[in-house]
């Protein structure tokens, strides 16, 4: 005859956690850096020259506008074949031919 073990031994499943969880903030963080040597951060603005818009760049409007227009001519394509393709398939269910 087999033992079978106890229905305690036989759970599966993650171990549970620890005790201590510890939650990461920017303000532990901050006082990490500072705890280990490092020095706290220094926020500056920095101006960039030479920097502009270049005209082939498309704004959003421009993007969306070409999506519209395509998605307008593949559904007028599609549209057109499923209608060629009914009447070929009503010619051919009436008359047995094309």
């Amino acid at each position: 005859m087999v033992d079978m073990p106890s229905p305690d031994a036989m759970q599966v499943g993650a171990p549970p956690p620890p005790s201590e969880v510890k939650i990461r903030t920017m303000k532990s963080d901050l006082a990490g850096l500072a705890a280990s040597g490092g020095g706290m951060p220094k926020f500056e603005s920095v101006k960039v020259t030479g920097l502009s818009i270049e005209k082939g760049v498309d704004t959003p409007e421009a993007v969306h506008r070409s999506n519209a227009v395509t998605i307008v001519i593949v559904t007028i394509v599609a549209a057109v074949i499923l209608g060629i393709l009914g009447y070929v398939a009503y010619r051919i269910a009436t008359t047995g031919k094309i």
